[in-house]
């Protein structure tokens, strides 16, 4: 019997599929993945090294899915805006991947260049090395937890003083996703707002004072 004209797995294919079932809530391991696939769990194995390395076959279908608009100009601002907004759209679409994604350092080329391009913007506002690695920090943190949120249950929290201030708050929404939607947004304009305070409490760059 010939070879096939075709490859039966390929990384893309295997990637997609182990997506699939992560999405599903079904608990993930390579011999199901195999399963699902239709080969044995060795022949996984030539084509992804291990685990870790098909987490980050996974974070280039995501990123995939989910790009990055390219940089149309505008201001800092805007550049951090479209990139958090496509990271969360990212983790929501599939919230049972991001414990994954946490547990694997992030090698994977594609991805990289997003926080690459995060970075830059954050820089070319005025923040230094070290701001930089903080700020990066805290908007990959909002974004991650806004859509670990997708896992919660549709209803958090349950107050039997329907007279109080939290059950009017959550009364006053139908929709729980409405609601992050709209927490995201508010929370990001909070942290944007945040930054450019910062910024504004600071001298111009050719007024700050000099050494004597």
């Amino acid at each position: 019997m010939g070879r096939p004209l075709t490859p039966l797995l390929s990384v893309d294919l295997i990637a997609e599929t182990a997506l699939e079932i992560i999405d599903s809530g079904e608990p993930f391991s390579m011999r199901r993945l195999a399963k699902r696939l239709g080969v044995s769990a060795p022949a996984l194995y030539n084509h992804v090294e291990g685990k870790d390395a098909l987490v980050e076959l996974i974070r280039g279908v995501m990123v995939a899915q989910h790009p990055v608009p390219r940089d149309a100009g505008g201001t800092w601002v805007d550049r951090v805006t479209v990139i958090a907004r496509a990271q969360r759209a990212a983790y929501s679409a599939h919230p049972n991947v991001v414990p994954l994604l946490i547990g694997v350092p992030l090698a994977q080329p594609e991805v990289l260049e997003i926080y690459r391009d995060l970075a830059r913007a954050l820089a070319s506002a005025g923040f230094d090395d070290a701001e930089v690695g903080v700020l990066l920090e805290v908007i990959d943190s909002f974004a991650i937890g806004n859509a670990l949120e997708q896992r919660a249950p549709q209803q958090i929290w349950v107050d039997p003083d329907d007279e109080g201030a939290l059950a009017r708050a959550m009364g006053s929404w139908s929709s729980p996703q409405a609601l992050l939607d709209e927490a995201f947004e508010t929370g990001l304009e909070f942290i944007l707002g945040g930054m450019q305070a910062r910024l504004s409490k600071r001298p111009p760059v050719d007024e700050a004072p000099t050494s004597p």
